[in-house]
């Protein structure tokens, strides 16, 4: 009979390497930032694992749907080869396993010594999305007046986060005082019952804290003074080891005193990936796009001109767009946004109208951002 024709066994002359990617957060009563996969932890897709040795990349893939990955390895390849995960931005690596390499977990890579003809597996690397606090706050207020900032913590993983807050006044005199809340709640008011919150909070993955900064203006400020309060959150992460580096957030209230007329600016939020209300705070997942308004309100007798409105972008999101008001109130001539970042990027913005905005007449500017993967 005839000669089988040729056969194709798919032989490859190297090493293959295969693990996971994973979310170390504890989920599904898992022990977090351990390294192990365990519990419901989910894997990450999407994450690029690249093969080095020295300068020269042996391979680099992106991980399935459900985290794995595998990688191949020529084989004339000898010495020490290193398995690194690109960590999406604001990511911790936490830890890992070499798997059946030989080799050892270093965070955030492996190393191992390479060798030909060999299916290397149960190689693991552990990562955590990072923490939020926001907004930051700013608002106008009369002297002897109590003004209120809400604000919302949301954990990403296992640990203990402490709050604190320090002001910064200009002029330094007369002093002004400050408190923090935790809002148990979560309606942006502080209620009876409500105190200070503990000096370590422990929080697991998905946990949000809301908090409120209620901010007294003392009776003998003059027009034109601020008062800059920075809020903390200094996050522990627990299991870890060796143990990672605090981290720490931050959120700024910045409340300048006016005179009995003058202008009034108050800032709300919106998910717009999720659809929820505009409110002085809201829960955001990474991806998501947030729409930030401010109004700016005329309380006076007299029209107003000179104007503008300025903010800030919250830490841990990229600038998307900013939009001046659909329709111009009455006296208002034109707006410019005068500065914004670039797309992606955090920064200042800023919006200059000309003309004059009459008594009662309001000015309301919106900004989007793009919460960090």
């Amino acid at each position: 009979g005839a000669p089988p024709s040729p056969q194709n066994f798919g032989l490859y002359n190297g090493s293959s390497l295969s693990g996971t990617v994973f979310a170390d957060n504890g989920a599904g009563g898992a022990t977090a930032n351990n390294g192990a996969k365990t519990g419901t932890e989910a894997g990450l897709a999407g994450i690029t694992v690249n093969a080095t040795q020295g300068a020269t990349t042996l391979d680099s893939e992106p991980t399935a749907s459900d985290g794995s990955f595998i990688l191949w390895i020529p084989g004339a390849t000898s010495g020490t080869v290193t398995l690194t995960p690109v960590l999406p931005a604001g990511y911790t690596a936490t830890g890992g396993s070499a798997g059946t390499t030989g080799g050892t977990y270093t965070r955030p890579s492996v190393s191992y010594t390479a060798g030909s003809g060999l299916a290397r597996t149960g190689i693991s690397f552990g990562m955590v999305a990072p923490n939020t606090l926001g907004p930051n706050g700013a608002q106008t207020a009369q002297p002897g007046t109590v003004v209120f900032y809400a604000h919302t913590y949301k954990a990403a993983t296992g640990g203990s986060v402490a709050f604190s807050i320090a002001n910064t006044a200009t002029p330094a005199s007369p002093a002004w005082n400050q408190v923090l809340y935790q809002d148990s709640n979560c309606n942006a008011a502080v209620e009876s019952g409500e105190t200070q919150p503990a000096a370590s909070i422990t929080v697991t993955a998905g946990q949000t804290i809301c908090l409120v900064v209620k901010q007294f203006v003392p009776a003998g400020a003059g027009q034109g003074a601020q008062n800059s309060v920075t809020l903390s959150a200094a996050f522990t992460y627990t299991n870890a080891s060796p143990a990672l580096a605090v981290s720490t957030l931050l959120a700024t209230d910045v409340t300048t005193v006016g005179q009995a007329g003058d202008l009034s600016l108050s800032k709300l939020v919106s998910n717009v990936t999720q659809a929820l209300p505009a409110a002085t705070s809201v829960n955001a997942n990474p991806g998501d796009t947030l729409q930030y308004t401010l109004t700016a309100v005329n309380n006076g007798t007299q029209p107003l001109s000179t104007l503008f409105v300025s903010d800030s972008t919250a830490a841990f999101t990229g600038f998307v767009s900013a939009a001046c008001p659909g329709s111009l109130p009455t006296g208002i001539t034109g707006c410019t946004v005068t500065t914004q970042p670039a797309v992606n990027a955090q920064g200042a913005l800023k919006w200059t109208f000309t003309g004059s905005l009459a008594s009662g007449g309001q000015l309301v500017v919106t900004y989007r951002v793009k919460v960090d993967q």
